[in-house]
């Protein structure tokens, strides 16, 4: 039983019309529950219609935003506009359900200016729709210009700016100019060119942005010390790179693919220095185009160590096809030429030279070849 007091006190709260309604308050809560149901069932809908999600894409991406309630008639402005900026259904369906919040944006006040902004700044296609999903959270004058004027300045370009924001375009969210500038410094204590630190910043921005000034100094140790690069070689800054961009682990269990083929650490230690970059490929890759060139081709571990730049190649696209091409051209005794020379040829130079001239009287060497070795063009919005 309620006292007498907060009897009072409740029918004040009722404008004085007698006990608490328990009642009128079920009532209203489920009428709003009933309404959110509703207004849910239409989003869900409309996901399906208009996007394409399945039911249950449509309920977990709109289970992410419960508290902002989208409505199809706030949703829909914003799919016609990224639609009319060229945008399909499926680029569409990818951003909102990686970014839910993109449903309850003002396309007015914050995506238009945004994007306009950042296509201005040179950014275009997939790296331009990454970028506004990104920030479309973020403030334009508060958060994003102050950033991009700061990489305008350590980068020199917009299109240095351009080229960081499409390789990660997280950039400006984790963005530390303390930090970045502290590391700078170190680099440019070690010898390295503003040019060449731009290189590795726009190669690997990430792990330049968020490596401690700690890691930096432990990782242009390893370089100078470990893999034995001199700061003067033009290397140096290829091995800074790929250091910065690999763990501890992911380094040695690469050195260690080398190690299982027999190479001695002198033979690893020269291939590393003279191409850094052999240790951005994971190490199943790695793995496989040391097995191939040693146990299909007969190249030992010495001739690699002293040719290095032929595991960078890419074994699908440029080794075997071309080691095919040799081999048919050899056995009719049309042409003879060494592996060795032939890979470091430019892809139009070999095909101009070994592919080409024999197309009618080898149309399917050469269909195969070209095949192959097609790239194919990613057109861009």
């Amino acid at each position: 039983m309620l006292s007498q007091k907060w009897r009072l006190q409740i029918r004040a709260i009722n404008g004085g019309c007698g006990s608490f309604s328990f009642k009128s308050i079920l009532n209203f809560s489920a009428t709003a529950t009933k309404k959110a149901q509703i207004q849910n069932a239409d989003m869900v809908n409309y996901l399906l219609d208009s996007l394409g999600f399945s039911r249950d894409a449509a309920i977990t991406t709109l289970s992410k935003v419960p508290h902002l309630r989208p409505s199809p008639e706030k949703v829909d402005p914003i799919v016609c506009y990224f639609q009319n900026l060229g945008f399909s259904k499926t680029q569409i369906r990818s951003m909102v359900s990686g970014h839910p919040r993109l449903l309850c944006r003002n396309v007015d006040k914050t995506l238009v200016p945004k994007l306009n902004f950042f296509r201005e700044l040179g950014l275009s296609g997939s790296g331009l729709r990454k970028v506004v999903v990104q920030c479309s959270d973020r403030g334009l004058d508060t958060f994003i210009k102050p950033r991009v004027l700061y990489l305008r300045q350590l980068l020199g370009t917009d299109d240095n700016v351009v080229a960081v924001l499409n390789r990660d375009s997280t950039v400006l969210k984790f963005l530390d100019a303390e930090r970045v500038d502290t590391n700078v410094k170190l680099l440019r204590n070690y010898g390295m060119t503003d040019d060449n630190i731009v290189k590795c910043i726009t190669n690997w921005p990430r792990r330049f942005f968020t490596l401690k000034p700690g890691g930096i100094k432990d990782v242009l140790h390893r370089v100078e010390n470990v893999l034995g690069i001199p700061r003067e070689s033009a290397m140096f800054r290829h091995g800074v790179a790929v250091l910065a961009s690999l763990d501890r682990s992911k380094v040695d269990e690469k050195l260690g693919v080398f190690r299982s083929f027999g190479w001695p650490e002198s033979v690893i230690l020269k291939t590393v220095r003279s191409q850094p970059l052999i240790l951005t490929k994971s190490a199943p890759t790695i793995q496989k185009v040391v097995d191939f060139f040693m146990n299909e081709l007969g190249c030992s571990s010495d001739f690699l160590g002293s040719n290095p730049a032929f595991l960078t190649y890419s074994l699908e696209k440029r080794v075997k096809p071309r080691n095919e091409v040799l081999k048919i051209l050899k056995k009719l005794n049309k042409k003879k030429a060494a592996l060795s020379t032939v890979l470091c040829m430019s892809e139009s130079k070999f095909r101009k030279c070994y592919v080409l001239p024999y197309k009618v009287i080898l149309p399917d060497m050469c269909d195969a070849y070209l095949t192959k070795t097609e790239i194919p063009t990613i057109e861009l919005r």
